[in-house]
């Protein structure tokens, strides 16, 4: 065991250990195994901390720890000397503990579990330690870092490039847990950027950001896409905002799961469409905040397939936003509507059945309230309106119509 030593002053930090076999008598029965402690914690295993007969000499890497203070173990068999003559050896030597920067920056194209793609300075040296939770993480000049295992992270800054290809983070079947927020923007405060941003979970890929997702395209656009069977929850507030007309910042999913667990504020744009909410084929968003529309010029788009379910599941009051702000948002359009919300969800406007203006499929109140507010609601033929048993449906007027009504599993005209 070695002495004690005081890690208190280091954020994050790293241990090294030399290890060396010496002897030609050395055999499988021969090992040294390094270990180390953190607070007097379980013992871990050094990265290639485990090594027997004759191995010549290396470096074992301990993973990236923080604590108070650390200890080395070593545990060593010496069993094939000749008679004391030729003995068989291990040694080890030069332990060194490493304060490991917080800032990871992309360096490279590659899975983000290779120190190969990593630098602790933007445009550094490659081989920075694989991040982990606590660390910041840059995404950026165009590089595609792609998670395929469980990694985690404390926030994610995903810049476009100036040239070359789209900047990209792949969630590719793997699980990504970011502590803190995600930051997306085009052009990094550098004019001229011609690539995006973009963050795509794709392929049965998990990802949760527990904290809120910011999307602003200047010069070119950024995207969240969710495709193919996998789920992205963001537990805080989601803001779109476009500076430039045609670069647009797009929340996106697509034949996947979205869970927004805050508001979404649309906070401005140049174009129509420029700021948009996107479900696709049959994509399930649930939603447990609201829309803010209010910034001036251009308010939004919500644009959803006929198929998509938009699902209102939150715990206080939320609204169902309609307003129709004409010729400053291109599509304000839900799919199915579901709400299960027990303090219930209140309308803002007509549901009327224009092209750019409805809800696509059938209204389901399947939990808690729906509150008119006053408002007149228009489905489509051959939809439904259901309240299930339990839930509520209250109006102060006749809003149901076009569409087949059906209350507590009895339809009705």
């Amino acid at each position: 065991y070695s002495e004690v030593i005081d890690i208190s002053g280091l954020n994050q930090c790293a241990a090294t250990v030399d290890l060396a076999a010496t002897g030609i008598f050395m055999g499988g029965d021969d090992y040294i195994r390094a270990y180390y402690s953190v607070d007097g914690g379980a013992e871990t295993l050094f990265i290639n901390g485990d090594q027997s007969g004759q191995f010549g000499s290396l470096t074992a890497e301990s993973g990236i720890f923080s604590g108070n203070s650390l200890q080395i173990i070593i545990r060593v068999n010496n069993s094939n000397a000749f008679f004391n003559i030729l003995p068989a050896i291990n040694t080890f030597d030069n332990v060194t503990v490493i304060d490991v920067p917080e800032e990871r920056y992309s360096i490279a194209n590659g899975d983000w579990n290779t120190t190969a793609s990593w630098a602790y300075t933007s445009g550094g040296a490659p081989g920075a330690y694989v991040p982990i939770a606590g660390n910041t993480v840059h995404i950026e000049d165009g590089d595609d870092i792609t998670v395929t295992g469980t990694q985690a992270c404390d926030s994610v800054i995903i810049f476009g490039a100036t040239g070359g290809t789209t900047t990209q983070l792949i969630v590719d079947g793997g699980t990504l847990n970011v502590g803190g927020g995600m930051y997306l923007r085009t052009d990094g405060g550098i004019p001229n950027f011609n690539q995006d941003g973009v963050f795509y979970i794709q392929n049965s890929g998990v990802a949760t950001i527990n904290g809120n997702l910011s999307l602003l395209a200047d010069d070119r656009g950024v995207a969240v896409d969710v495709t193919s069977s996998a789920e992205l929850t963001i537990n805080g507030d989601v803001s779109l905002t476009s500076a430039t007309s045609g670069s647009g910042a797009v929340l996106g999913a697509n034949a996947a799961t979205l869970n927004v667990n805050g508001d979404i504020d649309f906070l401005g744009a140049q174009g129509d469409d420029d700021i948009t909410v996107r479900l696709q084929g049959a994509a399930l968003m649930n939603f447990t905040g609201n829309f803010d529309r209010s910034a001036t010029g251009n308010y939004g788009e919500l644009n959803c397939d006929e198929a998509s379910i938009f699902n209102f599941s939150g715990n206080s009051a939320q609204t169902m936003s309609m307003i129709d702000y004409g010729a400053s948002t291109l599509n304000w359009q839900y799919g199915e509507v579901r709400i299960n919300n027990l303090a219930g969800v209140t309308l803002d406007a007509n549901v009327p059945q224009a092209a750019s203006n409805r809800v696509r499929d059938d209204i389901r109140v399947l939990s808690g309230t729906l509150n008119s507010g006053g408002f007149s609601i228009l489905l489509p033929d051959a939809k439904e309106f259901q309240v299930a048993a339990g839930a509520t449906y209250s109006t102060t007027s006749t809003d149901v119509t076009g569409g087949i009504p059906t209350f507590n599993g009895t339809s009705g005209t």
